[in-house]
């Protein structure tokens, strides 16, 4: 009878754990259309494990080669100093400010770097540290299921074996 617990248990284990593998990453897709419909959806539904990690780029600028035209945006430098930094006329101010917390964020970048002098600093282009990763939502879908399958044979199966020794003992 203790068999047929622990099988009644492990069933409901294995079918919680394939409902959460199945049901987790929806908060997670990508690829998603709402026109389309659900076997259109899961044949291009993506879960992003790793989204992409871009970081700034930024290049010196000497004195006599500014642009007049560019953005100049103060930046208090952990060292004390200020430094200016150029950004394109066009830039939004959210995208300077996202660029402003990345380049600050890095160990070693050009915001925290060691500053001799106030510099004047021209922001150039981002660059990709590391491509994005994303595994297709079929996967866990089809994951879920087998779980939940195998959950439910070993709960079958189980109903199986409480009548066969019952009947053997009489």
């Amino acid at each position: 009878m203790a068999l047929v617990r622990d099988r009644h248990r492990m069933a409901a284990i294995l079918m919680f754990m394939g409902l959460i593998v199945a049901v987790l990453p929806i908060p997670l897709l990508s690829g998603v259309r709402s026109t389309s419909g659900f076997l259109e959806n899961l044949e291009h539904a993506l879960v992003q494990v790793f989204p992409v990690a871009k970081s700034p780029i930024f290049d010196d600028v000497s004195l006599g080669r500014e642009d007049i035209t560019a953005q100049v945006i103060s930046y208090p430098h952990p060292s004390g100093k200020e430094l200016l930094i150029e950004f394109p006329r066009a830039m939004p101010l959210d995208e300077i400010r996202i660029v402003l917390l990345a380049g600050d964020a890095e160990e070693g970048g050009r915001l925290r770097a060691d500053q001799s002098k106030a510099k004047r600093l021209r922001f150039r282009e981002w660059v990709t540290n590391r491509s994005a990763f994303a595994v297709p939502y079929r996967y866990f879908l089809l994951c879920g299921l087998v779980l939940g399958f195998i959950g439910a044979f070993l709960i079958l199966f189980g109903y199986r074996h409480v009548a066969s020794p019952s009947d053997d003992s009489t």
